[in-house]
């Protein structure tokens, strides 16, 4: 676990930052992807 378990709200709080920051990154990967194979089968 990289983050500590001394106090709960910043546990919960790196939790929410780390899950967020996952959801956009694999938003814009997939975006990024999805914009790849329409040009390509436009193509």
């Amino acid at each position: 676990m990289p983050f500590s378990i001394e106090n709960g709200t910043t546990d919960y709080t790196n939790i929410v930052s780390i899950a967020t920051a996952s959801v956009l990154c694999f938003t814009c990967i997939c975006g990024v992807l999805g914009n790849t194979i329409v040009i390509g089968v436009g193509i």
